[in-house]
């Protein structure tokens, strides 16, 4: 993996014990960011302290309901969303992945 040549954005959704988030920075690399979003505070913990290791990545970790998006009022310019293992636990998935498409 290297480092994209412009600055991206990612936000990365329901990252849980921190799969993607840290390697998503280190992907955008210096001038991109990462915002991890998540509903429980145990795995903001877990994620916030590795983040916290790490020197150089500009990571913004969020305790929110990812099908409540919209409330959080996030910039619209993010090149990537993603979200893996926690789309099998939402009640409407579908739902769900319109309403990111659906964001500003």
């Amino acid at each position: 993996m290297g480092v994209l040549e412009t600055p991206t954005t990612h936000s990365r959704l329901a990252y849980g014990t921190d799969l993607v988030v840290i390697p998503a920075a280190a992907i955008v690399g210096p001038g991109g960011s990462v915002t991890g979003i998540d509903i429980t505070v145990e795995m903001l913990e877990v994620v916030r302290h590795n983040v916290e290791q790490q020197q150089g990545l500009e990571i913004t970790l969020i305790q929110h309901d990812i099908m409540q998006l919209s409330s959080l009022n996030l910039r619209p310019d993010y090149d990537a969303i993603t979200c893996a293992s926690a789309i099998p636990l939402l009640a409407d998935p579908g739902l769900a992945i319109k309403h990111w498409g659906d964001l500003p």
